[in-house]
Order: C-alpha cells, then structure tokens, then sequence
C-alpha cells in the first residue's frame, strides 16, 4: 500500500481537469469573440476543482463506544502510546495521525471567528486534553514507518459516542462525511451489535461510505467466546448490509487485522467515489460550451434566432415551473412528507422503550443519550431518502421545461443526473454535519460546485438542532418525573406517554422547518443553476451569430479546432467517467 495507489487516481482526475482546460484554451483562442468571455468563468471553475481534487484526502476514521479501544488500535499500530488512553468520554479529543518527517501537534479551535491552530509537542497530548472542550481536532504528525506505510489512509482517533461533549458530537457528525472509510469498533464483550451501533452503522452506509467491524478485546474472553459473538455479529451486519461487509476480531497487540484491512481496501474506488462529480461538472461544463459554439459556427443566422427564440422560452419556462412550485410548497404539500420521517421516527422510539426504560438511571444523560441518538439516526436515514426524492422531482421537472434543441441531448441529460447525484449527496452531508471554520471556500467559479458550496452553507442543521439542542431540554424538563415511576412498567408508560409525544411534537416542527427550508432553497438552487446553463449558451450562441471571419478558411480552422478540442475530452472522458 504505497501513496502511488491513489495518487494514480490523483493524478488522473488532476491531469484530465487540466486537459479539459487546455482545449477549452485552444478553442477560446480560435474562436476569441465567441469563447474568450466564457472561458474566464469556466477557468475559475475548473481550478476550484483543481484545487479540492489536490486537497482531497482518504481519511479512516475509528469510530465506536467509549473503551471501544480505539485509541489502544492505533497505540499498538505506532508501537508505543502516543495516544491517552486513561481517557473518560469528555476528556478525549478527535486527532487526525499524519506522517512526517518530524513530531509535533497542530491542535485546533473553533473560535466564533474561524479555527485558531497552535502548535505543540507530543508529549502535551495528555495536557490538551485535560481542555479538549476547547478543541475540535488535534492533527499529530509523526514520523513512523507505519504511517508511511498505510498511506493514502490517514487514522482519525474518534471519542467514543457516549461523550456529552458538543464540540465532540459536533466532530463526529463531520467525520461521517469526511470520512472515506471507516473502522467501528465494538467491545467484544458487549456479545453483539446493539441498536446504538447499527443507528452509528446506518448513517455511515447510508451516506454511501465503506467499513469494516472490529470485535477488539477478544484477549480478555474464551475462544467460544470468541467464535460464538464473532459468528452472531457477521450474521447481524450480513443481514442488514449484505456479506461484502467484513467482521474482524482483534485483541490490543493485534495490528495485522487492521493492516489488512486497509489493504483490501480499495483507495482509487474510493477516490473515485468522492471527487468523480467534480471530474463530470468539469466535463460537462466544457462539452456543452464548446457544443453550443460549434453549433452557432455551422447553424446560419435564422436557425441560430430560432434557438435563441427557444432559450428565451426555456427561461420563461423555467421561471414558471420555479414560481409553481415554490407556490406548490407554501400550499402544504410537503406534509405527506413530514408525516413519514415523523412516523419512522415514533416507530422507533415505540419499539425501544424496554431499552429505554432501562438506561433510566441516576442522571438523564444516558437516557437523553439513547434518544437522541435512536432520533437522529432516523432523522439521518430518513431525510437522506426523502431529500433523494425531491432533488430528482425538482430537477426532472426544469428538465422538461428546457428546449433541448441541439446535437448535445444527451450530454444535457447527462449533466441533469450528475446534479441529482450532487444534489443529494450534498445536501445530505450538510444536514449532517456542519462547516466548521462557518467559511464556503467551494464558492469559487461557475458551476455545481461553485452552486452546491453555497447551498451547503444555506440550509439548517435539523439534525444537530434536534440532538444537540432540542432533545436535553425535553428529557431534562421531564427525566425526574419519568425516573420517579418505581415499576418497570410504570417507567415504560411514563415514556410512552410523557417523553415520546413531547419528542415527536418537537421533531414534527423541525423536520416541517427543514423540509420547506431545503425545498425552497432546493427549487431556486436548480432554477438558478439552469438559468445560468440556459443564459451560457444564449451569450455563446449570440455571438456566434455576429462573428463574421474574413474567409472560409479562418472559419474552417475555428470549426476544426472545436471540432478537435470536443473530441479530445470527449475520448479523455470516456476513460474516466464510467
């Protein structure tokens, strides 16, 4: 596993981006008064995605309970203990495990301002985390062989789920998105997967990630022991993920079980997975500009004012079906909608009960842990499905509103259904996490990129909302007169019948707010989106149309060099994009 496995896939995203834009060069030079203008915003963009393919990284978070032995895993990989493990829930702090040529730290936080980076040595791990409330990260850079060794992957040492740490919930929400691939790790001794882990595991498949299960601490029971859980938890994740999932079982000296993990890991698939929307936005950005010059050099004029005639109709178009359905939104329709995620949402808090009523204990953290987490694991798997209906509603409904009167249909369509994908994924990953530093550096440029980093900072967080800040004054206001029931049954009915109507009363207003808010901003994203489309090859086309060469031959050569230029990306895209 050397860094020349990705970086191949690196590479080859990174030098087709700069091939594309070379021969967008050449034809704007060929055909200056056509493309020229074009061709600066298509620059920006292109070195925008130049830019986050470059930075793209395939990071492996740890993630699992606390005492999970995450931090021991990546202790015993290293050969010695550079990471705390004498650690509760709230003193440990998310740390990225970099290789370099020197030790030293880069300890982050979030300040209302932007992060603020300090360096320092390893050896004052153990006192940053004495305040690791104050830190979102700890990036610590080691020169190990090891680490050397696992690249592309860099380990993210994760706190352990149970932490009332916000800062460190807030941490592990942004790692499920950053994440390319992800180790969970459940204690043995725990004897399965429970119902807090395939929430965890959930949201991590449902956002389109890999991993793989470690059993750890399999030194501290029997080899029936061991084969009897490690046996039950392959049938579990087999069951709700499919067979291609893999269930390891390690104790705290193991490193080859993590090792070959990693290297049956796929990094250029998993590269691919998450930068190949870039490579397409690029391409189809290009394509269709040069497309539309190529088909003003060889369209006469009264063909060309027919399609400006139907690009104007397509934007007049477009304008209505906006204007529609943001009025079809303000009428309710999206209630069919909140009334699903909600019902998912009670389902599982009625079918958790007994568990519930069993984590009631002296303090409402655990308890209000346990909610939160069954609500927000819904929340996640829920709205991803419904925000994937609507991005294709809205996007299949401006497509039928264009005039696709040129040679580049499908390449149009194409496009459509990268921004569906975008769309979802995006969006997705926005109501999940957050930005932490509260910049959109992705707003450069034209494009879906350029689109999408603005809609990612737009929408609301419903998710952190729910957790982080609506769900503890709920269990708080209520826990006392819950935990006072005496029989198990009566705490099961003070559930059902004080702490699940309140949640869902509260979740009922947040998925509303959400779903008009990300409905609104969806419909006016896209329309914008396929305005500027619409409003890129109207500027093309009319000048097109009032550029006269000198000479047959000059216009031969301009028609030659787009000719050329579309075949040349087109043949790069077809070894690219499958």
């Amino acid at each position: 596993m050397k860094d020349e496995v990705v970086l191949a896939k690196k590479k080859e995203f990174v030098g087709f981006i700069e091939n594309v834009l070379e021969e967008y060069q050449l034809s704007a030079e060929a055909t200056p008064e056509i493309l020229n203008p074009s061709y600066i915003d298509f620059k920006k963009m292109a070195q925008n995605a130049l830019k986050q393919v470059k930075e793209s990284e395939l990071l492996v978070p740890l993630v699992g309970g606390f005492s999970a032995g995450k931090s021991t895993a990546i202790n015993a990989l290293l050969g010695e203990e550079i990471l705390p493990v004498a650690v509760t829930a709230e003193t440990a702090i998310p740390a990225e495990i970099r290789f370099a040529e020197e030790d030293y730290i880069i300890a982050i936080k979030t300040q209302e301002n932007g992060a603020e980076e300090s360096r320092h040595l390893v050896s004052e791990l153990s006192t940053l985390s004495q305040s690791a409330s104050e830190y979102e990260v700890v990036k610590i850079y080691l020169n190990r062989p090891i680490l050397r060794d696992i690249l592309p992957f860099t380990l993210v040492d994760m706190p352990g789920f149970e932490s009332s740490n916000s800062a460190h919930n807030y941490s592990i929400l942004r790692y499920i998105t950053k994440g390319a691939f992800y180790f969970f790790l459940v204690n043995m001794k725990d004897g399965s997967l429970k119902k807090q882990d395939f929430i965890r595991l959930s949201e991590i498949y449902d956002l389109g990630r890999d991993f793989t299960v470690f059993l750890t601490k399999k030194d501290l029971s029997s080899a029936e022991e061991i084969e009897a859980i490690t046996k039950f938890v392959k049938e579990q994740v087999e069951s709700e993920y499919g067979s291609h999932i893999d269930v390891r079982s390690v104790d705290s000296d193991d490193n080859d079980q993590f090792l070959n993990a990693l290297k049956q890991a796929n990094p250029e698939e998993l590269f691919y997975r998450l930068n190949i929307n870039l490579v397409k936005d690029v391409f189809y950005h290009a394509a269709s500009d040069l497309n539309t010059a190529l088909s003003g050099l060889k369209t006469d004029a009264q063909t060309i004012e027919k399609e400006l005639s139907d690009l104007e109709e397509s934007v007049i178009n477009i304008t209505l079906s906006r204007d529609q359905q943001i009025e079809s939104i303000k009428s309710g329709t999206l209630i069919e909608v909140e009334n699903r995620v909600v019902a998912k949402v009670e389902s599982q808090l009625q079918s958790s009960v007994q568990d519930l009523a069993n984590s009631l204990g002296a303090s409402s953290e655990s308890f209000n842990k346990m909610i939160s987490d069954l609500v927000r694991g819904v929340l996640v798997s829920e709205l991803n499905r419904e925000i994937g209906r609507m991005s294709n509603d809205v996007v299949n409904r401006f497509s039928g509103s264009m005039n696709f009167n040129f040679k580049d249909v499908q390449l149009e369509k194409d496009w459509a259904n990268t921004l569906i994908d975008s769309l979802q994924s995006q969006i997705m990953s926005a109501l999940v996490s957050i930005n932490s530093d509260g910049k959109n550096n992705s707003k450069i440029g034209t494009g879906i990129g350029a689109m999408l980093g603005g809609l990612a900072m737009a929408i609301p967080h419903p998710v952190i909302k729910v957790v982080m800040m609506v769900l503890p004054g709920i269990i708080g206001a209520i826990f006392d007169n819950v935990r006072a029931s005496k029989e198990k049954e009566q705490k099961i009915n003070a559930i059902q019948s004080q702490v699940i109507p309140s949640v869902i009363s509260s979740v009922r207003a947040e998925v509303s707010n959400v779903l008009v808010e990300v409905s609104n901003i969806l419909v006016k994203t896209v329309s914008d989106e396929f305005e500027r489309k619409l409003h890129d090859k109207k500027v093309i086309l009319d000048r097109a149309k009032g550029e006269h060469y000198e000479n047959v031959a000059q216009l031969e050569q301009a028609k030659s060099t787009l000719e050329g230029s579309l075949k040349n990306i087109n043949s790069l895209a077809e070894k690219i994009i499958a």
